[in-house]
């Protein structure tokens, strides 16, 4: 079945016409699934949410919406194709614009178009093109000029085929979803419990199901392998949802074990710790807990899956309720991550920080604010700030006469982000000295903490960071899995559970967390093409791994370009699943790369892409 939608020129990699230079008389959608923009893209999954009481049989459960869990799903559909059910299933709402801002580099590229060439096309259209950093003293500001950092994208291009790219975290998620068909990502819906089920107990567990009085479908082979209960959560931060005493304990507790940074800083090991072996220890519990909690049934999703696929964060619980357990090691420092715009600095009545005014660039500029001395990414504290203009081509033409102040107007075209990480006994000297209100536990309150720790910075950065919104404030304790626990069997359980991302080494924040989550992906769809849905596909994926991880995360942040520039993985689509006349994965290489060079040259010179919806 081939679906048309003439009239309406979409921005996806699905649609032929959108991407393919030579591509008149392609005037299908790849793989049948039309995705539209990002707005409808959020609509669409809010309107998919589950009914009440739904129990849900599914092949593939995938715990996580992020990068690592939406690319896992986008190379799994890519190779088992429609005749498997595949969902993913995210706690979290999509009203973006929060988080942290990632580079996806050279390997992490490689990856997607491993996946999916259009999607990482997408990727250059919107994401945020690197010119390069400004190293600076963090007390006086002066520039440090021999540490000056510049990019040549298109030289990056011609060496390696890809040249690094930004883009906010939550925005870099609309692209991945977008990979995947209608139905498959269902928001707001968070793990409470995972029980791995066995061939004694599948008819109890099946009754014990009817008995609730939701219809379950057909089980086909009788090899489902997990059960998991799914807590409804709010479609978005201002719903206005009641919540009694015992779900505000558990919100609570939530946020520690997420090692989200509330409450006093001081006692955020203990926190941590205290929280972690509540609920390690809980096991299969999870019921009578969250009756306790009062969580109501209604308020419950049921899921059985026949494999299971963790991309659940630091935290796993997908790795502490069937995985081994282990816990990731908190480290000594904490971290912050904030947006602002220009309507946030005029409200504020200030600009810019010295460094980032009179770009004349259509990209990204970066200035690090660092102790003399240290370099920039490797600094014991440091901070990040960056201004960058945005590529789309469905919305604005890009920055005028090459001057980035100039899409100020345009909204979202311009936007400025930071990054800023201390030692923790650094923030809790800060605190000290700081007001009660600054110490307390109210998210409001971070970014207080921050200006607090941080209050020696030049008094242009102070303001800059002063002039976010809360709201767009996200504050955490970092977090990593000591690499002497990668060892067989730590990402499986032998029946049917794998894990990625930071589920399975989750590390520093050091530019590679993301791009090792999304070669995860890339591995894992090439090794089930290879060996099917199994135990064997699954072994060979840590197998194929570990060896990787340990080399990236053991060799220093100066010293990893040809780890990063070395990647390859082999292509998950032949040349006929492009929207192009194409033979073989080579030409289809070939295509994709002249794609990204087209785009990119295009918007370096700030050329608005003309997407002709009839593909001329």
């Amino acid at each position: 079945m081939i679906t048309k939608f003439p009239q309406r020129p979409i921005r996806s990699h699905i649609y032929a016409k959108n991407c393919c230079p030579n591509r008149a008389q392609h005037s299908i959608y790849y793989n049948r699934w039309p995705v539209r923009d990002s707005r409808e893209i959020i609509c669409r999954n809010q309107m998919l949410t589950m009914p009440k009481k739904a129990i849900v049989d599914v092949d593939v459960a995938v715990v996580g919406g992020g990068p690592a869990g939406l690319a896992a799903a986008a190379a799994l559909q890519r190779v088992v194709g429609s005749s498997m059910a595949i969902r993913v299933f995210e706690a979290r709402t999509p009203s973006g614009e929060r988080g942290a801002t990632v580079q996806v580099d050279v390997n992490g590229l490689r990856a997607i178009e491993a996946i999916d060439p259009c999607t990482v096309h997408r990727l250059y259209e919107q994401g945020i093109l690197r010119a390069g950093m400004s190293i600076h003293d963090d007390v006086t500001g002066e520039r440090m000029p021999q540490r000056e950092i510049h990019h040549d994208m298109m030289s990056d291009l011609e060496k390696h085929g890809h040249s690094g790219v930004m883009a906010q975290w939550w925005a870099l998620t609309e692209i991945l979803e977008g990979a995947l068909p209608p139905g498959v990502v269902h928001h707001g819906l968070k793990l409470l419990e995972c029980v791995a089920l066995h061939p004694q107990s599948e008819e109890s567990d099946r009754a014990e199901l009817l008995d609730s009085g939701s219809e379950c479908g057909e089980n086909r082979d009788s090899g489902f392998r997990y059960r998991l209960t799914l807590q409804r959560c709010g479609t978005d931060e201002g719903t206005q949802e009641s919540k009694g005493a015992g779900s505000q304990k558990s919100e609570r507790q939530e946020q520690v074990i997420a090692s989200e940074v509330t409450g006093d800083i001081g006692e955020m090991q203990a926190l941590v710790e205290t929280a972690f072996t509540a609920a390690a220890s809980a096991g299969n519990g999870v019921g009578d807990e969250m009756a306790a909690e009062g969580i109501e049934a209604s308020d419950r999703v049921l899921v059985r899956a026949k494999w299971l696929v963790g991309a659940d964060g630091y935290y796993s619980r997908v790795r502490r309720q069937v995985g081994d357990g282990s816990a990731p090691t908190p480290l000594g420092d904490v971290v912050w991550w904030g947006t602002v715009n220009q309507q946030d600095l005029d409200v504020a009545g200030t600009t810019w920080p010295q460094p980032l005014l009179n770009l004349g660039i259509n990209a990204a500029w970066s200035a690090c604010y660092c102790p003399k001395g240290q370099f920039g990414p490797t600094a014991l504290r440091l901070g990040l700030i960056m201004r960058a203009s945005f590529g789309d081509p469905a919305a604005q033409a890009l920055t005028v006469e090459g001057k980035a102040s100039q899409a100020d107007g345009n909204g979202a075209l311009a936007g400025g982000f930071w990054y800023f990480r201390a030692r923790l006994e650094d923030v809790e000297r800060a605190l000290q000295e700081s007001p009660a209100d600054v110490r307390e536990g109210d998210a409001s309150a971070a970014l207080q903490r921050v200006l607090a720790t941080f209050r020696d910075l030049p008094p242009d950065v102070i303001s800059f960071l002063a002039a976010t919104p809360p709201r767009r404030v996200t504050e955490r304790r970092l977090c990593q899995q000591e690499l002497d626990r990668l060892v067989p069997g730590a990402w499986t359980d032998g029946q049917g559970m794998v894990l990625l991302g930071d589920a399975a080494h989750a590390w520093r924040p050091d530019g590679q967390g993301t791009n090792l989550a999304l070669e995860d992906a890339a591995v894992l769809g090439e090794v089930v093409r290879r060996f099917g849905l199994g135990s064997q596909a699954f072994s060979a994926f840590e197998e194929a791994r570990m060896p990787r991880i340990k080399e990236v995360c053991n060799t220093s942040y100066l010293h990893r370009a040809k780890l990063i520039n070395k990647a390859f993985f082999t292509p998950l689509w032949s040349g006929r699943d492009l929207p192009a006349d194409l033979h073989d994965v080579h030409d289809g290489l070939q295509w994709s790369r002249e794609r990204i060079h087209s785009i990119v040259e295009a918007r370096l010179n700030n050329a608005r892409l003309a997407v002709n919806p009839n593909g001329r």
